[in-house]
């Protein structure tokens, strides 16, 4: 490889990570916009709302998310899938329109929570959990106003633990 090429190389090496640098900033940066949100319910100390990245859907759209976000006051939190020695994971039961069925949810890494002699696995502050949603076009290709509810349950812990629903 001659100088030049091996000088162009480099400096197109260069700029792409610096790119990839400023793209990922700007998107770790840059709060999620989602298309419809719910009310926000506070109940067991805790905020929660549900959000949606789309405010319709394509007919060539089958897979969107929903988040759930999650939010205890200070010095409180909830717990990870699997919570460890104690607590409860937040569970949601979906009650969905004909066509679409609820995914996985998607879990964020947990904090370690060591309550002795205990540990657990769970979150404090503001938490979004993902779920993918998945439509069937040709069930859901003419209808408009389609709504989405869900029945959601935690435990919250300070020094003492109260179930939350929303």
């Amino acid at each position: 490889m001659s100088k030049f090429e091996n000088s162009f190389v480099s400096k197109n090496l260069v700029r792409r990570m610096i790119f990839q640098m400023l793209l990922a900033f700007f998107l770790l940066n840059v709060p999620h916009v989602f298309a419809q949100q719910s009310q926000t319910v506070t109940s067991a100390h805790t905020e929660v709302q549900l959000l949606s990245e789309v405010s319709s859907l394509h007919i060539t759209q089958e897979v969107f998310t929903v988040a759930l976000r999650m939010k205890p006051d200070a010095g409180w939190h909830i717990y990870w899938k699997n919570p460890g020695d104690s607590g409860l994971p937040v569970s949601i039961n979906w009650q969905l329109p004909e066509g679409y069925a609820a995914g996985e949810i998607q879990w964020p890494v947990p904090k370690r929570i060591y309550e002795e002699p205990l540990m657990t696995y769970g979150y404090e502050g503001e938490t979004v959990l993902l779920i993918d949603m998945k439509a069937v076009p040709s069930s859901v290709m003419l209808r408009s106003g389609v709504t989405f509810q869900a029945q959601v349950k935690w435990l919250a812990c300070e020094a003492v633990c109260i179930p939350g629903k929303a």
